[in-house]
């Protein structure tokens, strides 16, 4: 059966591409891989039976399923891990949702295995004070997470890790604030040189103090047009930061902002209220309440209004084709990466304020026609604008609509897409 699966798979894929019948070449290597993954997973679950009936050692060679997927299979242990947590989740019924979803064809392989993943990680990091039942917290989590990805089906496995980590925050608000303040009672750093010259420097501590830091090597790293090397960039960038604190420490006023921090923060949540979301950068950081506060005496402050029907940002028109810095910071407003229809997980603050009418084609410069776009992106959608008959793969076949109540655990911080629905809830909120 699977040598007549792998004939016509060769049959299929190794002619060659006609002209015009790339889009159709896209879907059908995403269809096919899909049927791989699904058959892949049907074949572990009767291996977790046999692990479980003490057989796999006498029959495998092998005390774990993991040892004998790395060996069996080709894979590293962590593909072997995530591979098996979702067989078992699955085997067990602890993800009913994401089960449905999977043999629905709605959700990939690899989508699977993150919402196993990160529910199993959430789960491990909840506050057992107020959520003392471990399944019921895992469900709020899945259901958190798939009811986001069916609002947001662009949204990649990785936005999918980041949005788990909101909802762990949002759903134990106390707990990220003892545990920076344990990271920075905890905080540390060592230089150690050797003999020879060489050094190694590390350094630990909250989060609130990595956003600063890194912030400060991005305002020194160079393009990458002058060091390839993603490390070697960061390190020049590092001796830089020290050359000009040095050069500059007898001023007594700084030389201007070198470095931002971006954080958003409902002004609820900033005066002490409760029921609003966290503190969050512009990279999906969530940070300490204490820390912002911390921050503000230096911080510049600007208030963004949402509507209270769309949660779009209101801001005041502009005519110039160059976004102000308030247009793009509205704009900007809920992403955390680039805004691609299909997909992006480039950073937001390495994307470019793209308008989605170009400005010569009439578009203006207001905040509903700017979206973030990554380099790559914004050059591949005036490309397309240019040769609008041009045929364009349309993405994977998405999750299907399927009617439902309201999702309880919507985190009303985490990133939309422009156009999709506001989460369940949302209301006016004057953020900051």
């Amino acid at each position: 059966m699977l040598s007549a699966f792998e004939k016509g798979i060769h049959e299929r894929f190794t002619a060659d591409v006609p002209f015009g019948a790339e889009e159709e070449l896209l879907d059908h290597t995403t269809l096919a891989g899909q049927f791989i993954g699904r058959a892949l997973l049907v074949m572990l679950l009767p291996l977790v039976q046999v692990e479980e009936s003490g057989a796999l050692l006498e029959r495998g060679g092998q005390r774990t399923l993991v040892t004998w997927i790395t060996h069996a299979f080709g894979k590293s242990r962590k593909e072997a891990t995530d591979l098996l947590r979702l067989a078992y989740a699955f085997h067990r019924q602890e993800l009913p949702e994401t089960a449905t979803e999977f043999w629905d064809n709605n959700l990939s392989l690899g989508e699977a295995s993150v919402i196993a993943r990160a529910v199993e990680r959430e789960t491990k990091k909840r506050d057992t004070a107020h959520h003392t039942d471990a399944g019921t917290y895992g469900r709020m989590i899945e259901s958190g997470l798939l009811a986001h990805k069916r609002q947001v089906p662009q949204a990649s496995v990785a936005a999918l890790d980041r949005l788990a980590r909101d909802l762990g925050v949002w759903f134990n608000p106390t707990k990220i604030d003892s545990q920076e303040k344990q990271a920075h009672a905890d905080r540390g750093a060592v230089l150690h040189q050797t003999l020879d010259g060489v050094f190694v420097f590390r350094a630990w501590g909250g989060a609130a103090d990595a956003e600063l830091f890194k912030a400060a090597l991005e305002a020194f790293t160079t393009p990458e047009q002058y060091v390839d090397d993603r490390q070697q960039r960061t390190y020049d960038a590092w001796t830089n930061l020290h050359r000009f604190a040095l050069a500059h420490q007898a001023c007594r006023e700084g030389s201007g902002t070198l470095s931002r921090v971006n954080i958003t923060v409902p002004w609820t949540t900033l005066v002490g209220l409760e029921g609003d979301g966290p503190a969050v950068t512009d990279t999906g950081q969530v940070l300490a309440l204490a820390e912002v506060r911390a921050l503000l005496p230096d911080s510049v402050i600007r208030r963004l209004v949402t509507d209270p029907v769309s949660s779009r940002v209101v801001s005041v028109d502009s005519t110039r084709r160059v976004v102000s810095a308030s247009t793009r910071a509205a704009a900007f407003h809920g992403h955390t990466t680039c805004a691609w229809a299909q997909g992006c997980d480039v950073p937001i603050r390495f994307t470019q304020a793209d308008h989605r009418v170009e400005f010569h084609r009439g578009g203006s410069s207001r905040v509903d026609n700017i979206q973030p776009l990554c380099s790559t992106h914004n050059r591949l959608e005036h490309r397309l604008q240019v040769a609008a008959e041009r045929r364009f793969w349309k993405g994977r076949a998405r999750m299907s609509p399927r009617p439902e109540a309201p999702n309880p655990y919507a985190v009303p911080n985490a990133p939309r897409l422009p156009g999709s629905p506001p989460p369940p809830g949302a209301g006016g909120v004057l953020r900051c």
